[in-house]
């Protein structure tokens, strides 16, 4: 058959195509080529122009027929709205008699109904070539099947990602969210190419039967833009009409109002809150009566739940959005209704026959879990996002063949990953852990050394943390010391056990210790052994292992943190560094201080000497992170500003016989106390780290690494030289300096990994002698550190003093007892025999918990019961036992061992009977009654004990004499109040420290309470103050693909991939600490400073800076070698081609390529023939190919057609749709105007 006379497919479908033009100008020629490259055209194609004003409406111009595509061209004002557009066009284009100027012509198929199509186009939206000719495709096989589909979707593309999805089909979520089925940045690889029913397609290549569009009325004019196809659908739906997508129609769409892309003038310049207002309304209207109150409670609680985490995100505007589409829709509820009404007539099919077509029940809370994983992993360095939409699409398993090919392709995925450095580090290290720590596992709680043991729940140890009066001792109104906090938060996470959240954090800190520092020198180390090696050397400290064995929960915490901090003060302190870093900084320094507040002293002290050489648009950053701990610990940081030897003294009892140095110890890294490595151990540590002073590269490592090393050093000679006294300590005591002996060991280990740095490449191109046996004797040395260390500590042991056991202190009856109505309490005594002297606690019922040494009341509040217990030891027979119940002190308790003189002294005691007690202790009951709260009369007897709760009490007064008084064995403070019937009693101080209440005579109802208000208005700012800090620290809400740039392929050029370090590179030289670049930011190679190659010799002279991003490649370092033949701009550099040097190792150096420079590319045919490989049919000009490769991306090539479809394609279209095929430049162009920089960003 002739050419002109081959029929076009589907010659009995009329298909309109109804083009929507709006600034469009950057996309238009693209859309216009593709409409005019349709292997099945439309018959008619008409555009819209909405008052643009950019070059729209010329190019629209320059298209039309005869020499081009568009038949009519119509103009709408500024603000028309989408569907408006379309009801304009095809009610103004279609008028008059040359509506089908075709219809005439005979119809060369079989006789059957004519049927008419409206296909809707956007000015951002590409079609395929073959787009139509598959949507008409779709039609014909279902119409064939006995299942008409009235509209028909395409598949959309991602305008700049051509392979990368943006739907195949939409649902909505009862929030009103666009459900699209697909993982996020999901590839098309064919995975969803089937016709299926679905309750939505977008609006940009929608096709449409014109009977179905007219019966519906079209797009709802309250919708003007966006969601209004899916309302239209929806409708559709609901009439009994079927919305299909046809995945093998391919259509690209750049997305451009949704992504800020351009400006909307039909509404206000807000597309997140025009598309939340009309998600609403579409809701709101088409859904199910009976459903309809549910659905707006939903919507008004999502609304909140939404602008608060766009709040968290730190993105205001949208959170804004949220709440004005919101009220929109509740200030016009007319609007609902109309709406509503006008769907009723066409409204046949119930909600329940649609409902497969929405999301399943619980997407929503899978949705908003991938969504907060998403928003994390996608702004983690090195790490690729793996996140997945709401609900996948559903794929077929794999055969027998496949299934056993990937079983074992998983088996040799697992071998491989077991095999990873980080993998092998942690094992090991976990199975040292649990051998060394074999004594400490088991039933029971951990207890012992400065480790006092957890509450039973971690309920418990947070009302510990909360409350506003410490029943500890007397009681005191103590601000609780802050770790409690993070124990107790991990301990609801740990199934409310707050025990097993104190395992955690103190005998799980050597392998969790490894794996911080491993991952933190990923940016820093290239080798992983070399990194295994440094890890878990700084896992094996001996401040580590003595602070499991002395039950230091404050050092073990700040040793696994102290990686992360230092990594974020890196980032910090760089040029780069925004606030969001001094946040976040200060946020992990505000947890190491809230256990060891050592930690913010040495802060302090690195800040002052990092100042000096930071820039000055660093120090508002040092001062948020130094700022921030202070702050968030409020108002225990205000009791440690009055007392600052606080500073020095971390979580749990001090403890006698818990310190002690040698003179050596703080130089081979060993803090003192029970725990410690033998003393040569570390001496490889040491050596490596001088090691690192004689390497002349990488000089802002190491002396930032001996900085901190000679910062930890002198700080922890100080601690052992200080005696210091704390308002809850009865005498001096040394602080433990673990902190600081572990801030010295992270600097050494700095230093030694610049010494390990190519060190056996340098050696051996020495010839043999001293330097080659010290590099060895150093190398044997400083690898049996942690080998030597782990061996010990499996030797010792983990325990002693720290143990596991029953945490019970006092006996079982007198614990009971002290929960009665009385609450009495247990004095209990333990004898010292390394110095004269008794020292004593008061115990309420169980003992001792967590938190309790730091919360009780200061010595200097009870001086009375100190010298009541001076009466006791020395055995004075006066009436210390009376004074006793006076503290409500039931029980006096002598611990084990018990020393004979004073038993036999309290034994003669008046007032104390010996009952019986557990082996080896010692116990006696007072005689004299005593009580928490007791009414005691004019004569200063006891009258009555009042039943009595731990801190608040309600009990009914019965009248006695006038003048009597009510006592609380309670430390004396304004906030306590006393009623009667609701009538203040009068405050007084009784005994010189009690809290009493001047009674009347008259009984009545009587309340007693400590006024927690201020602890209430504390813990609710502090609250918000940690919230705003976690906001400020977390990144910025934008997402990922609109942070990336939407760069064009230059002419004739490729972007050539970055240089892959060298596998022996193990730091970057010159690069003063931990991390790698954060993801996005233009970095130097991972492993040698800009300007320089692996061998350290200069190379900027031969590649200057900046060139590779003036020529439009963007910022990055590239392999140096032979480079092909490629053109070169002679405005940007020298004609010439680089050639590659090798050095003597053989490795390449890196280098950038000279400016100018562009990979050759394949010239490929704008138009390409039928029988050719190329996507598109059309124009062969180079000149036209080099000219669109330069204005567009190349798209990846796509076969049009595949076998079995339902009616195989023409090989070319007939006239009057044929497109023209002679070589000739692209017809729809614009004068280029590129709005990107010469990097390849938008201006």
């Amino acid at each position: 058959m002739p050419l002109s006379s081959q029929p076009p497919a589907f010659g009995r479908h009329k298909v309109i195509a109804v083009l929507v033009t709006h600034d469009g100008a950057r996309w238009l020629p693209r859309v216009l080529d593709g409409i005019a490259s349709q292997v099945r055209p439309a018959q008619r194609v008409i555009a819209v122009d909405t008052g643009s004003r950019d070059e729209s409406r010329q190019l629209l111009a320059q298209a039309q027929r005869p020499d081009g595509c568009v038949d009519v061209i119509l103009d709408r004002p500024l603000d028309t709205g989408f569907g408006q557009a379309v009801a304009y066009g095809l009610s103004a284009g279609l008028a008059g008699p040359d509506a089908f100027p075709d219809e005439a012509e005979p119809d060369p198929y079989p006789p059957g109904e004519p049927v008419e199509w409206i296909w809707l186009l956007h000015d951002d939206c590409q079609p395929a070539p073959d787009a139509l000719y598959h949507l008409l495709d779709a039609a014909e096989e279902l119409e064939a099947a006995g299942r008409p589909a009235a509209v028909i979707g395409p598949k959309l593309r991602n305008w700049y990602k051509r392979r990368q999805l943006l739907e195949v089909g939409v649902t909505v979520a009862g929030s009103g969210r666009r459900e699209t089925g697909l993982e996020h940045g999901e590839q098309d690889q064919g995975q969803h190419d089937y016709v299926r029913d679905v309750l939505s397609v977008s609006s940009a290549g929608m096709l449409v039967r014109r009977d179905v569009w007219e019966a519906l009325g079209g797009f709802d004019r309250r919708l003007r833009l966006m969601r209004d196809d899916l309302d239209f659908c929806w409708r559709a739906h609901a009439a009994g009409y079927r919305v299909v997508v046809a995945p093998n129609a391919v259509m690209y769409h750049a997305e451009a109002a949704a992504r800020e892309r351009r400006k909307i003038h039909c509404g206000r310049n807000r597309p997140h809150l025009l598309d939340r207002r009309n998600a609403l309304y579409t809701l709101l209207v088409n859904s199910p009566g009976r459903l309809l109150p549910l659905v707006f409670v939903r919507l008004v609680v999502g609304t909140l739940l939404r602008a608060a985490g766009y709040l968290i995100a730190k993105l205001p505007g949208h959170a804004a959005d949220e709440f004005g589409a919101l009220v929109r829709i509740l200030v016009r509820p007319d609007r609902i209704l109309a709406g509503r009404v006008r769907r009723r007539p066409t409204r046949r099919v119930p909600h329940r026959e649609m409902r497969h077509l929405f999301p399943p029940p619980g997407a929503q809370l899978r949705h908003a879990y991938e969504t907060a994983y998403q928003f994390i992993a996608s702004r983690t360095p090195h790490q690729e996002s793996t996140t997945y939409g709401s609900h996948r699409a559903v794929e077929t398993g794999p055969s027998a063949e496949e299934a056993e090919a990937l079983e074992t392709e998983s088996w040799a995925a697992l071998r491989r990953f077991l095999r990873r450095p980080a993998v092998l580090l942690v094992f090991l290290l976990t199975l040292v852990t649990l051998v060394a720590e074999r004594g400490l596992l088991g039933p029971g709680q951990l207890m012992g050394g400065a480790l006092l043991p957890a509450p039973d729940t971690a309920a418990d140890l947070w009302r510990s943390y909360t409350e506003a009066w410490h029943p500890v001792g007397t009681g005191a109104a103590t601000p609780a010391p802050p770790y409690l906090a993070v124990v107790a938060l991990l301990g609801f996470v740990l199934f409310g056990q707050a025990g097993l959240a104190v395992d955690v954090l103190l005998l799980g800190s050597v392998p969790l210790a490894g794996l911080t520092a491993y991952l933190v020198m990923r940016g820093f180390v290239g080798d992983g052994r070399v990194r295994a090696w440094a890890a878990a050397a700084y896992a094996l400290l001996p401040a580590a292992t003595g602070a499991i064995a002395q039950g230091r929960l404050g050092t073990a915490v700040v040793i696994v943190l102290l990686p992360l901090i230092g990594h974020a003060a890196y980032r910090l302190i760089q040029p780069t560094g925004t606030s969001r870093d001094g946040w976040w900084t200060g946020l992990l320094l505000t947890v190491a201080t809230a256990f060891a507040p050592l930690s913010w002293v040495l802060a302090l002290v690195l800040a002052g000497i990092a100042g000096v050489t930071v820039a000055r648009g660093g120090w508002p950053r040092l001062a948020i992170a130094l700022a921030t701990p202070p702050v968030l610990l409020l108002p225990w940081s205000l009791t440690v500003a009055r007392h600052p030897t606080m500073l020095f003294f971390e979580a749990g009892l001090p403890g006698p016989g818990l310190t002690g140095m040698g003179p050596l110890d703080p130089l081979f890294l060993r803090p003192g106390g029970p725990g410690m490595v033998p003393l040569g151990f570390t001496l490889g540590l040491l050596l490596a780290g001088l090691a690192g002073l004689m390497r002349h590269i990488r000089r802002r490592a190491v002396l930032a690494g001996w900085t901190v090393t000679l910062v930890g050093y002198f700080v922890t000679i100080a601690c052992g030289q200080l005696a210091l006294r704390t308002p809850y300590m009865a005498h001096g005591q040394a602080p433990w300096p673990g902190v600081a002996s572990a801030l010295m060991g992270a600097g050494l280990l700095v230093s030694a990994l610049v010494a390990a740095h190519g060190a056996r490449e340098r050696v051996a191109q020495r010839s043999f002698g001293l330097v080659q046996v010290g590099f060895v004797a150093v190398s044997v040395l400083a690898f049996l550190a942690p080998v030597a260390s782990a061996a010990w500590w499996v030797v010792r042991g983990a325990d002693d003093p720290l143990t596991r056991r029953d945490p019970a202190v006092l006996p079982a009856y007198v614990a009971v007892e002290g929960q009665t109505a009385d609450r009495p309490r247990t004095l209990v005594l333990r004898q010292h025999g390394d110095r004269a002297g008794v020292s004593y606690a008061v115990l309420r019922d169980i003992g001792p918990r967590l938190g309790a040494a730091e919360s009780g009341p200061p010595v200097a509040r009870t001086p009375g019961l100190d010298d009541t217990v001076a009466g006791l030891a020395a055995g004075r027979g006066g009436d210390e036992a009376q004074r006793l119940a006076e503290y409500a002190i039931r029980y006096v308790l002598l611990t084990r061992p018990v020393d004979q003189n004073l038993a036999r002294t309290l034994d003669s005691v008046p007032g104390l009977i010996r009952v019986s007690a557990p082996d080896g202790a010692a116990l006696w009951k007072v005689t004299f009654p005593s009580a928490r709260v007791r009414v005691i009369n004019p004569d200063g007897k006891i009258q009555f004990a009042v039943p009595s709760e731990p801190v608040d009490t309600v009990a009914q007064l019965p009248p006695g004499p006038a003048g009597r008084r009510l006592v609380l064995a309670e430390s004396a403070d304004h906030r306590w109040t006393a009623t009667l019937d609701g009538r203040k009693l009068p405050k007084e101080v009784v005994h010189g420290w009690a809290q009493g209440f001047r009674l009347p005579a008259e009984g009545g109802r009587l309340e007693i309470r400590y006024d927690s208000t201020m602890r209430e208005m504390s813990l609710v700012l502090q609250l918000v103050l940690l919230l705003a800090v976690i906001v400020l620290a977390l990144p910025d809400g934008r997402r990922a693909e609109d942070e990336e740039e939407e760069t064009e392929t230059p002419p004739g050029g490729v972007e050539v991939p970055p240089a892959t370090a060298h596998p022996e590179a193990g730091v970057e030289p010159d690069r003063p600490i931990l991390p790698a670049p954060r993801s996005g930011e233009a970095g130097e190679p991972p492993y040698a400073d800009a300007g320089q190659d692996t061998t350290g010799q200069d190379t900027t002279a031969a590649f200057a800076p900046g060139a590779l991003g003036a020529a439009g490649h963007g910022t990055g370092t590239y392999p140096t070698g032979t480079y092909p033949t490629g053109t070169y701009d002679t405005a940007l550099g020298p004609a010439h081609e680089p050639v590659a040097q090798v050095d003597s190792a053989g490795v390449q150096p890196d280098a950038v390529p000279p400016a100018g420079y562009h990979e050759p590319r394949p010239e490929v045919p704008r138009y390409a023939q039928p029988d050719s490989d190329y996507p598109y049919p059309g124009h062969g000009d180079p000149a036209a190919a080099a000219h669109l490769a330069y204005q567009q991306p190349q798209p990846d090539p796509y076969v049009p057609f595949q076998q079995g479809s339902h009616q195989d394609p023409p090989t070319m279209p007939a006239e009057p749709y044929a497109t023209p095929y002679a070589p000739q430049p692209p017809r729809y162009e614009q004068p280029y105007q590129d709005d990107h920089d010469d990097q390849g960003r938008r201006s």
